[in-house]
């Protein structure tokens, strides 16, 4: 199921989505900046990556293709590592919205799938490669801080009766604020 998926996201017209075209503009400015200019910027790791994808071809599609083979990649990753019935999770992913909304919210979901992808890392017991992981999905989109919490209780293997308590805890938290 993830072979048509990427066929759709990378080829998809700039027309799809709201924010498709405004990712092009970006595609077009990024290629004409420096890696220093780029460094400068807010959410610097995406715009370096859309950078890196201008270096093999000005088209604006090849970086569509080459986002679409490493979203749906990650996502592939994720489920064949963390889920028993890999068919219906992939149906999941895609009829949840992780896969539309990757069309529209390129860096805000590139992200969501580089904190998946380090929560996995951290479950298996890869936490330095899991925590590198999570400071690139940082890099790519700053909102990702807020998956910090489940990173951090991740890496620490808190039993399941903590882990139940902890939603209520921060309803308490939130409620007194």
């Amino acid at each position: 199921s993830f072979i048509p998926a990427i066929f759709f996201m990378g080829t998809r017209d700039v027309s799809v989505g709201l924010d498709t075209a405004q990712y092009m503009i970006h595609f077009e400015e990024y290629k004409m900046c420096s890696i220093s200019e780029i460094f400068q910027s807010k959410d610097f790791l995406f715009w370096l990556f859309m950078k890196f994808c201008s270096l093999f071809s000005d088209s604006y599609y090849f970086y569509q293709v080459v986002y679409s083979i490493l979203y749906c990649g990650l996502y592939n990753y994720f489920i064949r590592h963390n889920c028993k019935d890999c068919f219906l999770a992939s149906f999941v992913f895609i009829g949840i919205g992780l896969f539309s909304w990757a069309l529209n919210l390129q860096r805000q979901m590139f992200s969501v799938a580089f904190c998946v992808l380090a929560w996995t890392l951290i479950v298996e017991r890869n936490n330095v490669k899991g925590f590198i992981t999570y400071c690139l999905a940082c890099c790519i989109h700053m909102t990702s801080i807020i998956f910090f919490p489940v990173i951090l209780l991740s890496m620490f293997r808190i039993s399941q009766k903590v882990l139940k308590l902890l939603p209520i805890a921060l309803l308490i938290i939130l409620s007194s604020m």
